[in-house]
């Protein structure tokens, strides 16, 4: 009995020394980044910050946040005056400069925003055109890599964004979620993205260099947060939409209509879907057999390539309605098609009297990336 007591006091003074000698890192990232990194009402908030805290909560290091202007925070990670950044792209010369933690925070599309009332609907239209993107940032290089030289850089992406509201530039270039949280919170309406995206790229916590011991407690801890589902919830919580019963049960009133129209004559087999897509819109779709079995396109598919021959490519949700009635999760390849399009499309079932949504990459955890 003595020894136990003598255990426990042992651990609850190992647990209070570790606290204490917790070593202090500067984790430095840009301020207007939303929804990724930034300050709200004073305080700092983000996907990416609330991912830090998750990584180190049971390590021994204890983060200083410090919000800063990206080019700045990248020249201290580079001069060994912070030890973290987020938000960062790999480029062979920044792999030369800092580590980067091995698993990735999130996917960013690059893409081209226009005012509504341009006649430019690619990036071809943009010759001889100023277009504006973020000092520092690596989206200088995105336009500079397809022939374009005329670029005015400003400190943030909102302060491009808004000048291209103004009529400065003739484009914006910059991240996806980004422009269209700005746009939302600025009551922007008068900008619309335009094209393909021009880069898709994988963004990263970047360490400093000498620091592999950082490096190894974030690769670890990151580690943990995947498969304890951790990393899950904090994605839910900025990037997924909330979907409705009512919602919920448009699509599947869709995906049944559609079902009857399924071209099935070798597996009598109907299946319709249905995607709901960001603006609102739903996209239904059947399965359409051929002779040669590769020519077969699923019923997903099918309202997947609906929604993006109409200019829609990001999604909310999907349903998959079998010729019971049951909503079944996508196949593999469909799944990896969704992906494509973003990480953050919910997968609906009926699982023990209720609807559960799952993200994309809880049904494909280690899908296929071409970068």
């Amino acid at each position: 009995m003595k020894s136990i007591k003598i255990l426990l006091i042992l651990m609850v003074f190992m647990i209070i020394v570790s606290n204490v000698f917790a070593e202090e890192i500067i984790y430095s990232f840009d301020k207007d980044f939303p929804p990724f990194t930034f300050v709200k009402n004073g305080q700092t908030v983000g996907f990416e910050i609330d991912l830090a805290k998750a990584i180190l909560e049971d390590s021994n290091y204890e983060l200083k946040l410090k919000p800063g202007q990206w080019a700045e925070v990248q020249k201290n990670l580079n001069k060994g005056k912070i030890q973290i950044t987020s938000g960062m792209a790999q480029t062979e010369e920044r792999k030369e400069l800092y580590n980067f933690v091995s698993i990735p925070n999130s996917r960013l599309q690059v893409r081209i925003f226009v005012k509504s009332d341009s006649r430019i609907k690619s990036f071809s239209h943009l010759e001889n055109k100023y277009i504006g993107t973020q000092k520092g940032s690596w989206y200088a290089d995105v336009v500079k890599d397809h022939g374009h030289e005329k670029i005015k850089l400003y400190e943030t992406e909102k302060s491009a964004l808004l000048a291209l509201s103004r009529g400065e530039v003739y484009a914006f270039v910059g991240a996806a979620k980004t422009a269209y949280y700005n746009m939302r919170k600025n009551d922007i309406k008068d900008i619309v993205s335009v094209g393909t995206p021009l880069e898709l790229k994988q963004i990263y916590f970047a360490i400093e260099k000498d620091r592999t011991d950082i490096l190894e407690a974030f690769n670890q801890g990151f580690r943990n947060i995947r498969n304890n589902r951790e990393y899950s919830k904090i994605y839910k919580k900025w990037f997924v939409e909330p979907v409705s019963d009512e919602q919920i049960e448009q699509l599947i009133s869709r995906a049944r209509k559609v079902s009857r129209f399924a071209y099935a004559p070798y597996s009598d087999f109907s299946v319709g879907a249905a995607l709901l897509t960001k603006k609102g819109n739903i996209y239904a779709g059947c399965n359409v057999e051929n002779a040669v079995y590769n020519l077969t396109t699923p019923a997903l598919k099918t309202a997947i390539l609906k929604a993006i021959s109409s200019g829609e490519s990001e999604f909310v949700a999907a349903v998959n309605l079998l010729p019971n009635g049951k909503l079944a999760p996508p196949a593999a390849a469909e799944r990896q098609l969704i992906y494509e399009f973003g990480s953050g499309t919910q997968i609906i079932l009926y699982e023990n009297g209720t609807y559960q949504k799952y993200l994309i990459t809880e049904l494909l955890p280690f899908a296929f990336d071409l970068y």
